[in-house]
């Protein structure tokens, strides 16, 4: 029987090829790809499989593919060591479909990742704060570290005043648990909660994963939490949206995830090769459920690219069910406005450039490609307007409408507490735009 070991373990590792390879040779220092070089390199990824891989049988069913794939002569006139990787990691992936199973150049110097290491920005791509006072939070990667807790922190702490949040996740790959983990605990409570258990075969250990109970930056457990997936969303990306499902601490948005289920480890092959083998099984300590191939389904499933528009309508609606008076109907009319953009209403150009002009206490409506913009005075914001029809148009909860009245056009400009006010075009022309 297995132990049990309570820890903090880091699974759903994106590719940490580097700790193991380091002083290895790379790709500029390999010898020629021989048929006694590609024989080496395809007994050695064998054996690990055989040593690691989670499930005996079907690590012992990939790398005896390989090797009957080597001796059918499938990398015989093969010779560019990049060309060698790619072809065997389709083939080590074509088995059961493990996308975690890869061969890949050594990094120089031991570097993480593409290009020498992490991108600057630490997987935090756009932090910002949309319509509603809704969060969004858009993530890349998790290949983890100080520097990646310190900018998600950042962003955590910008979004700490808003009503919702919206975590974005779709196209995001792998990375460190431990960075998966430290987000989650964020939208939990201070007591530590059960979240995965790991089992790696190779050393007959179960290990168990909690949630922190101290976290940097503000803990938020109430806050109306929506994760948006898609079918590359994978790895670590999907730690976060397989435990928060599962803890019914969010809603899912979008389509199944990747179904990258497992904790890959790198092992130096020489020749300037490493290959990551999936070396745990990972699953929800309840139901002792995994995500590896099937992937994490959404609760609301819609294509990827609406996925962010339906989740931020789910947010406003969530917060107004909990809304009253003034507050509910301003977020009722946001929530209208952010489905109007995505599908605006078609208006005629004509009748758009109809609307332009000068209205009464220097307010300006311009045409700006296919949609109005108004500007309430110069050196003002200038505010896009959603079609909701051929006279009526939306800048969040605020409403725009034009008249053709027997003095000529009118625009009433209706707020949301409802109080509203009329003010007539005094020319159809505006003042050029200072350049």
């Amino acid at each position: 029987m297995a132990a049990a070991v309570t820890v903090a373990v880091a699974t759903l590792t994106l590719l940490p090829l580097a700790a193991r390879a380091q002083g290895g040779a790379t790709a500029g220092d390999a010898a020629p790809l021989t048929a006694a070089v590609q024989a080496e390199l395809v007994d050695s990824l064998g054996a690990l499989l055989e040593r690691f891989y989670p499930a005996a049988d079907t690590g012992a069913m990939i790398a005896r593919h390989v090797r009957e794939r080597l001796a059918a002569g499938a990398y015989r006139d093969v010779r560019d060591v990049r060309r060698f990787a790619r072809l065997v990691t389709q083939d080590l992936q074509s088995v059961n479909g493990d996308t975690h199973l890869v061969v890949d150049l050594a990094p120089a110097g031991g570097a993480r990742g593409p290009g020498g290491g992490p991108p600057p920005s630490h997987g935090v791509e756009r932090v910002e704060r949309l319509a509603g006072n809704v969060g969004y939070l858009r993530m890349s990667h998790f290949l983890g570290g100080a520097a990646a807790e310190d900018a998600m922190t950042a962003a955590l702490r910008y979004l700490a005043t808003t009503d919702a949040i919206l975590l974005d996740l779709r196209n995001s790959r792998g990375g460190a648990a431990e960075l998966a983990n430290f987000l989650i605990s964020h939208f939990t409570g201070p007591d530590t909660v059960l979240s995965l258990t790991v089992y790696d075969r190779a050393r007959d250990v179960t290990m168990e994963r909690y949630t922190l109970a101290d976290v940097p930056g503000p803990r938020r457990p109430d806050v109306p939490l929506f994760l948006l997936t898609d079918d590359v969303t994978r790895s670590a990306a999907e730690d976060v949206a397989f435990v928060l499902q599962n803890m019914r601490r969010a809603t899912l948005v979008g389509t199944r995830t990747a179904g990258a289920g497992r904790n890959v480890a790198g092992f130096p092959l020489g020749h300037g090769l490493v290959a990551g083998v999936s070396v745990t099984r990972v699953y929800d300590p309840r139901t002792r459920r995994e995500w590896e191939h099937v992937g994490v389904r959404p609760d609301v499933a819609v294509p990827a690219d609406s996925a962010l528009v339906v989740a931020h309508a789910l947010a406003l609606a969530r917060l107004a069910e909990g809304a009253a008076g003034t507050h509910r109907r301003e977020l009722v009319l946001t929530r209208e406005a952010v489905l109007a953009a995505a599908r605006p209403s078609p208006v005629p150009p004509a009748t758009l450039r109809h609307w332009v002009g000068t209205y009464e206490g220097g307010q300006f409506v311009t045409l700006d490609g296919d949609h109005l913009v108004y500007q309430s005075r110069v050196a003002q914001p200038r505010v896009p307007l959603v079609a909701l029809g051929p006279t009526t148009f939306a800048a969040g909860a605020t409403r725009y409408e034009f008249e053709e009245g027997a003095t000529g056009v009118r625009l009433r400009i209706t707020e949301a507490d409802g109080a509203a006010s009329t003010y007539p075009r005094t020319s159809a022309t505006v003042p050029p735009r200072p350049r």
